[in-house]
């Protein structure tokens, strides 16, 4: 496997990509004779079949763990999906991939609206679905790639509620990385070049808006350490430690990761 960061022209050309709109047509053509607004059910997990795995990492903003992500998927050679995910979502569903850029770990309706969305998390929607553009369906379609995708392939994903889609499939490793508030500021103030309000301000922000994201697609707490195997303060270990006791509890649950 080759490890992945690249613009999504670059993702057509492999068979993943192939795969997806093959998936694609296929759909295209069953959906002909359903009646609308009917949900499209999805086939669940029956096993590991390549002895591939994953790692899903979920992240405070400003702890690094989009960074020890990247350096995990470098040092197995395996695929990094984070923007990506949008991408193939946008290439299966046929909406506009800037609807899932918008939608991307935020909650934008009114409670009204979310709530009478609620009931339709977990299945895609046909296009003839009043509901077809609205962000859980939108949710639905990445839940649906990432299922997919975890049968056969081998991948570090980062946010998007991924521990929770994948919590019932035996291949996978889910990580939290947190730091303490302070230095997660100081991170964004050196990364982002802003000043210390602003930056206070932006961690704050993007990390309410991944708690109330996580809260509403999978009822659970984002903080709560149960809901990963491996929970790590990537300030008292270091980011690039980090990575190496990834790669420890991935060899000791998985035996794999060498």
């Amino acid at each position: 496997m080759i490890y992945f960061n690249a613009p999504f022209s670059f993702y057509c050309k492999t068979v993943l990509a192939k795969k997806i709109r093959l998936a694609a047509r296929r759909k295209q053509r069953r959906r002909k004779g359903k009646s609308p607004g009917k949900e499209i059910p999805e086939k669940r997990f029956t096993g590991v079949k390549m002895g591939n795995y994953v790692i899903t990492i979920a992240r405070g903003y400003g702890s690094g763990g989009k960074q020890i992500g990247i350096q995990l998927a470098k040092e197995l050679g395996i695929w990094l999906i984070d923007k990506e995910l949008l991408q193939m979502a946008s290439v299966q569903s046929g909406i506009n991939e800037e609807l899932f850029h918008l939608a991307d770990e935020k909650l934008r309706m009114n409670i009204f609206r979310l709530l009478q969305a609620r009931q339709h998390i977990g299945n895609v929607l046909s296009p003839e679905h009043r509901l077809f553009v609205s962000d859980v369906n939108l949710f639905n379609y990445q839940a649906k790639i990432l299922r997919r995708l975890a049968e056969s392939e081998s991948f570090v994903v980062i946010g998007r509620a991924a521990d929770d889609i994948l919590k019932d499939y035996p291949n996978v490793l889910s990580v939290g990385i947190r730091a303490p508030f302070e230095d997660c500021v100081g991170s964004i103030e050196n990364r982002a070049h802003l000043d210390r309000r602003a930056a206070e301000k932006d961690v704050k922000t993007t990390d309410r808006y991944r708690a109330e994201y996580y809260k509403f697609y999978t009822g659970k707490d984002w903080n709560d350490p149960v809901n990963y195997d491996l929970c790590l303060n990537s300030s008292r270990i270091g980011r690039d430690k980090c990575a190496a006791v990834i790669r420890s509890c991935l060899l000791e649950k998985l035996g794999v990761g060498k």
